[in-house]
C-alpha cells in the first residue's frame, strides 16, 4: 500500500455471536429472523475520513479530496461485500500529510489517495 499508515489502539475484529448450550431458543422464529437483518445493525466497521476546510485556504483533507475519498470508501466496501460506516470528521491534527482516514478501533491512514482504497477497505477484514 502506498499511503503512510500508523497503527493506534486495536485492531478490528469481526465476531459471530455465541450461543449458550442452555439457549433453547426456536431458530426458525420471526425474532431471530428480523434480528440478522441488516437494518437492525450497525456495521461492524466505522471509518471516519477527514474533510476539514481550513480557512483562509491552504493545505487541507477537504482541498486534498477528502470527500470523494468518502464516496469511493462507501463504493468499495459494497463492491468487497463488507458492511461499513463512513463518516465525516473534523480535523485529525495531521494536515500536512492529508487527506487522514480513521478506522474507528484500528489504523489511521494518512496521505491516502484513491488508489489507496481498495487496500484500506480489504485490510478491515484481516486480523
Amino acid at each position: 500500500m502506498s499511503a503512510n499508515e500508523t497503527r493506534s489502539g486495536g485492531s478490528a475484529v469481526r465476531t459471530a455471536p455465541s450461543r449458550s448450550s442452555h439457549d433453547t431458543s426456536d431458530d426458525t422464529s420471526d425474532d431471530t429472523a428480523e434480528d440478522s437483518s441488516p437494518r437492525h445493525k450497525s456495521p461492524p466497521f466505522t471509518i471516519r475520513v477527514c474533510v476539514n476546510r481550513r480557512l483562509p485556504p491552504g493545505a487541507s483533507c477537504a482541498m486534498r479530496g477528502g470527500a470523494a475519498l468518502m464516496e469511493l470508501l462507501e463504493r468499495e466496501a459494497a463492491r468487497q461485500n463488507i458492511a461499513v460506516k463512513v463518516e465525516p470528521s473534523v480535523c485529525m491534527g495531521f494536515c500536512p500529510h492529508g487527506p487522514n482516514i480513521k478506522v474507528i478501533g484500528g489504523a489511521l491512514y494518512n496521505r491516502v489517495s484513491p488508489e489507496n482504497i481498495p487496500a484500506i477497505v480489504r485490510a478491515l477484514t484481516v486480523d
